[in-house]
């Protein structure tokens, strides 16, 4: 009889959630396969069943004649296509992101010092959960570097500014002979600092005003590799 079936799509994630009866939008689809499977797979240990992905854009003729066919049979999606398991999670996971940038358009959610930057379009950066976010996605990991960042974005840094809010008896003016030493005028205008940002500033170019200033919102005599 036969030992081996070969199975070959365009899609190998597809092929897997035919075979994972977890449950998902179509669990009902995939047990239906398991079921078929099982009987044939627990008669002999050598039957397999074989996966080849095929990249459609090669229409290899066989291939591209069983697509055509099964493509061809349009099928009902039903009254309640909106209801899917996948669906809800899209809705939810719209909902929570349209709430966070909701709350993050206000000061008092974000903070009133956080530093507004543009994306690479030019357009306000806004939280995400994907790809590990907005920010820390493209700060490559680094803790000293990061560490920098985040003081520098959200305005908690070792500056004077921040003494002059929080601990008034420490220094205020900036080294360099400014009166106060705040953020927009380490990014802009001090001279111990290269690399000048003009507002609005992009992420990129505040990450290269990071790397180009190693100093810049560091720790005076911070331990190695802290920042």
């Amino acid at each position: 009889g036969c030992e081996s079936i070969l199975v070959f799509t365009d899609s190998l994630a597809s092929a897997r959630r035919a075979v994972d009866p977890s449950v998902q939008s179509g669990q009902f689809l995939s047990l239906a396969v398991v079921r078929s499977l099982r009987p044939w797979l627990e008669a002999s240990a050598n039957q397999v069943v074989q996966v080849y992905q095929v990249p459609s854009k090669e229409e290899w003729q066989c291939h591209k004649e069983a697509h055509d066919f099964a493509s061809d049979l349009k099928v009902s999606v039903g009254t309640h296509v909106l209801t899917s398991l996948n669906y809800l999670h899209a809705q939810s996971t719209k909902k929570c992101l349209d709430r966070w940038t909701t709350l993050f358009g206000g000061p008092s959610f974000r903070g009133n010092q956080f530093l507004e930057l543009t994306d690479r379009l030019d357009k306000p950066m806004k939280p995400k959960y994907t790809g590990g976010g907005a920010w820390l996605s493209r700060l490559q990991g680094l803790p000293g570097f990061t560490a920098r960042c985040c003081r520098a974005i959200l305005g908690h840094a070792p500056i004077g500014s921040f003494n002059a809010q929080f601990f008034p008896h420490q220094p205020t003016g900036c080294p360099c002979g400014a009166v106060l030493e705040t953020r927009p005028h380490i990014l802009g205008y001090c001279d111990r600092f290269t690399d000048h940002l003009k507002s609005p500033i992009s992420m990129t170019d505040f990450i290269k005003f990071m790397k180009a200033n190693p100093r810049a919102f560091a720790f005076n005599s911070a331990p190695s590799g802290i920042g």
